[in-house]
């Protein structure tokens, strides 16, 4: 077995023993009174017991406190189902799991009475954990029984209880002490909105609360402008969609820039990070012109823009430099030929 984590006990019957035993007592009984379990010299803790009889007074549980008064013993009452001589069984459950390729030692203690031991038994090991019965075992197989339509709540939740008492992952796991859970960042709307001002030199120790509140807003250089709900004020939802807007030139334009330079090296224009007046104009502005219209007409799928750029006539053409061109556009802006541009990774 890779792993001990139960043991059974079992006594067992045999012609030789008075009354059949499974005891040397002389009516078959004996007492159990203490269980130990070692592993390598470590003793090893027993965390749960179960017996499928026990004899009133001596229940099977009274092994594991270490007194050589108490123990188990399987003698019946008057009016018990039970039969005493007849094969018997106890279960130990171990805290945690004993490695297989080491040697167990289990002590099996008899000191209340002289004959009273055990006569014959067997030990079967087991690498899982057996469902033991419970003492709530009557209650559950009439919950059992019950329609799920008709089980009472104390039905439902006895049900539950014992589903993942027995079932580790049906479990409910509290994330709040698992240091293995990250903890994300949250973010919502404040009730009332901080005000904001211009910042004196962009010191923002130094807020122009003289000049007045300032409002969310784009610069009015740049077409259309904001659209904002009065009633519930400016949020990041209409910065989206401000971008989004098929009357904004600029959102589709940047980013087809940036995919046309990862296939040629450079951008229509050059500077990519800068559209304004310190950045280089492009070199092909109806085109620009058009790829962005193009982005916008086929419902920003950046899919069908790269399917049309690979299939080009310009991205398919030669490479190799000619002479002609050389002296007419050294540095290929006009895109006679291809650049020899390897394709990243992320692009592809």
């Amino acid at each position: 077995l890779p792993q001990v984590a139960a043991i059974r006990l079992r006594t067992l019957t045999d012609k030789s023993l008075p009354q059949n035993g499974p005891g040397r007592a002389g009516n078959g009984n004996f007492v159990l009174t203490n269980v130990r379990l070692r592993q390598a010299g470590v003793e090893r803790r027993i965390a749960r017991t179960w017996a499928d009889h026990e004899q009133p007074g001596y229940p099977i549980v009274d092994v594991l406190d270490n007194d050589g008064k108490s123990g188990w013993a399987i003698n019946v009452g008057a009016n018990s189902t039970a039969k005493m001589n007849s094969p018997h069984e106890a279960i130990f459950v171990l805290d945690k799991p004993a490695a297989g390729d080491e040697a167990l030692e289990l002590l099996l203690e008899h000191g209340l009475h002289a004959t009273y031991l055990i006569g014959r038994f067997a030990i079967e090991l087991s690498a899982t954990v057996p469902p033991l019965p419970r003492g709530d075992d009557d209650l559950l197989l009439a919950a059992l029984r019950t329609e799920s339509a008709q089980r009472s709540d104390a039905d439902k939740a006895r049900l539950q209880a014992a589903f993942e008492r027995d079932e580790p992952r049906a479990r409910p796991r509290d994330k709040r002490s698992d240091p293995n859970v990250a903890r994300p960042m949250i973010m919502n709307e404040l009730a009332s909105p901080r005000p904001t001002y211009l910042l004196t030199r962009g010191d923002f120790t130094r807020p122009d609360k003289d000049s007045g509140q300032l409002l969310p807003g784009v610069p009015q250089a740049i077409a259309p402008p904001l659209t904002v709900d009065e009633a519930a004020g400016s949020n990041r939802l209409d910065l989206a969609r401000w971008l989004v807007d098929p009357q904004n030139p600029l959102t589709p334009r940047v980013t087809m820039n940036r995919v046309w330079m990862r296939y040629f090296g450079r951008g229509l224009v050059t500077t990519e990070e800068d559209f304004g007046t310190q950045g280089t104009p492009p070199t092909h502005p109806d085109q620009l012109d058009w790829l962005g219209g193009e982005l916008i007409r086929r419902g920003w799928s950046m899919k069908q823009m790269h399917r049309l750029i690979v299939t080009s006539a310009t991205y398919r053409q030669d490479s190799r430099p000619r002479a002609d061109l050389q002296e007419v556009d050294p540095r290929n802006l006009l895109l006679a030929r291809q650049e020899r541009v390897r394709l990243n990774a992320e692009a592809v």
